[in-house]
């Protein structure tokens, strides 16, 4: 039982012992500030260390380089061409002590703030701005109005005047791995048109489009229909539509009040604001915008075959509602600029 005894008290000693040397270890080596995260293009960042001994350094990869001057180890990370991220390691390393340190890039990144771009009838200029570790190559860009000049990284594109119609370029941009595309849309629906009904047989009238200060809403002001008050008319996505519920004015038959209501041919009427007639924008053999207005599904139910002239109680705000009598309807339009 003694022997047993001094035993334990021999492999308690000892591990007291071993406890208290390695207390007193101190390392000589120690990292105490990095900045080495960096975006796609790279660039220099350092390492700061303490080591009481003399340290070499030494990088895994051939993209992040390493230079030590003292107790400051420089990095300079080349661009990252790839769009996959990548990570080197940095070696720090003394005759008794080895620690590492990760340096992480981004992958390639085609920066830009390119958008599509409605441009106006006078044509104009846009600014773009992209940086990329590529040459930034655009295509099929129709250069008959269409320019695109690179300064830095500041692209800007000049679009021509356009006289009549609507025209767009799909400009496909590439960098590296990266490709885009971006829309140029040119309108210029403005001028006197000739306005038929009963799809083009009959005339009505003209009417003139204008623009507005509001983009991609214009004015239509008729001439010689059966009441020729000025409404709004929305180009969106190719197509012009003219929604319903406008207030037209006041007519000097009673109810006073006038509305543009959609109709259809069995005599029913909306005044829906989210009811509208809409109508393609083309041109003809003779380079003549033509617009033939169809029902677009918006109205619920019902086939729009036209507009109305819709005489009113009051103003619908204050609680007006029609009848069913009005001034005439108008169907199957078809407008032809002069």
């Amino acid at each position: 039982m003694k022997n047993i005894c001094i035993l334990f008290m021999g492999i308690f000693l000892l591990c007291i012992t071993g406890c208290s040397e390695d207390q007193n270890i101190t390392r000589q080596l120690k990292v105490t500030e990095t900045h080495a995260d960096f975006d796609c293009f790279g660039g220099t960042g350092t390492i700061q260390f303490k080591s009481s001994v003399p340290v070499t350094v030494s990088s895994s990869d051939e993209w992040c380089k390493v230079s030590q001057t003292g107790e400051t180890i420089t990095l300079e990370v080349a661009p990252n061409l790839k769009i996959n991220s990548r990570t080197a390691i940095v070696c720090l390393k003394s005759t008794t002590e080895e620690t590492i340190v990760p340096v992480s890039q981004l992958g390639d990144i085609l920066y830009n703030d390119f958008s599509n771009v409605n441009v106006s009838a006078a044509g104009g200029e846009t600014t773009f701005h992209v940086k990329s570790n590529h040459e930034i190559i655009f295509e099929n860009v129709d250069t008959s109005w269409i320019t695109i000049t690179q300064e830095g990284e500041t692209v800007t594109v000049k679009a021509a005047p356009l006289p009549k119609g609507v025209r767009e370029n799909v400009i496909r941009i590439k960098a590296g791995e990266h490709q885009m595309e971006i829309v140029f849309k040119q309108v210029n629906i403005t001028g006197p048109y000739n306005c038929f009904i009963n799809g083009g047989k009959t005339a009505y009238g003209t009417c003139t489009i204008e623009t507005t200060q509001e983009e991609d809403v214009y004015r239509v002001t008729p001439k010689g229909s059966s009441f020729d008050a000025p409404y709004k008319i929305l180009y969106r996505n190719g197509k012009l539509s003219i929604p319903f519920g406008q207030y037209l004015g006041q007519y000097s038959g009673n109810p006073p009040f006038v509305y543009l209501c959609a109709y259809d041919k069995k005599g029913r009427l909306s005044w829906g604001a989210e009811v509208s007639y809409e109508a393609d924008f083309t041109l003809d053999e003779n380079n003549r915008a033509v617009l033939t207005f169809k029902d677009n599904g918006s109205w619920s139910g019902q086939h729009i075959d036209g507009f109305y002239y819709g005489q009113f109680n009051n103003l619908l705000e204050k609680g007006g509602t029609t009848t069913g009598a009005g001034i005439a309807a108008i169907v199957d339009l078809v407008w032809i600029s002069q």
